[in-house]
């Protein structure tokens, strides 16, 4: 008999066992899955939570509402919107567009000739000088060598702003 009372505890604990390990598979199954309930929403995925890396373009000085004429910066700017500031730069302008690293742009339409520090121009970017005069915009590194300039002659160019720091919007030498 205690062998038989031995195998019978031996069978409870086995069945115990075995109820503890199905149970603890379905509450775990149950946690992993989002909520369904009408009007709940999963909650969001670490992966969903990060962001793409953007940054803030920026021309300093900016001569706006207080100049007269005024200065423009227009961001987050998609593809198309950004190549009809390009394409539509106002008479007299330099309209400088750049990326922003989450697929839209910022544009700057420049109208004075002083110099401009320029931040954040990380991305590609494309340029039209709307200038009279044959006037030419030139871009320079900190150390003060030309890297680049754009003709007068209100057509959009592209350009790759690294390692460009400063823009002369007219011809400065």
């Amino acid at each position: 008999m205690t062998v038989l009372t031995g195998r019978h505890r031996l069978a409870r604990k086995g069945v115990l066992a075995l109820v503890a390990a199905m149970l603890l598979l379905a509450a775990m199954t149950l946690m992993a899955q989002p909520s369904t309930a009408a009007g709940a929403e999963a909650a969001p995925s670490p992966a969903s939570d990060v962001g793409v890396a953007a940054w803030t373009p920026t021309v300093s000085p900016l001569f706006t509402a207080s100049s007269q004429p005024a200065e423009y910066v227009f961001r987050n700017q998609t593809d198309a919107q950004r190549s009809y500031y390009l394409n539509n730069c106002p008479l007299r302008y330099l309209c400088i567009s750049v990326g922003q690293g989450d697929g839209l742009h910022t544009v700057f339409q420049l109208y004075y000739c002083d110099g401009r520090t320029l931040g954040n121009f990380i991305d590609a970017g494309g340029a039209t000088n709307h200038q009279t005069g044959g006037v030419r915009a030139f871009f320079v590194s900190n150390d003060g060598n030309t890297k680049g300039w754009i003709p007068a002659d209100n057509h959009p160019y592209k350009f790759n702003p690294y390692p460009y720091d400063i823009l002369w919007p007219c011809d400065h030498v």
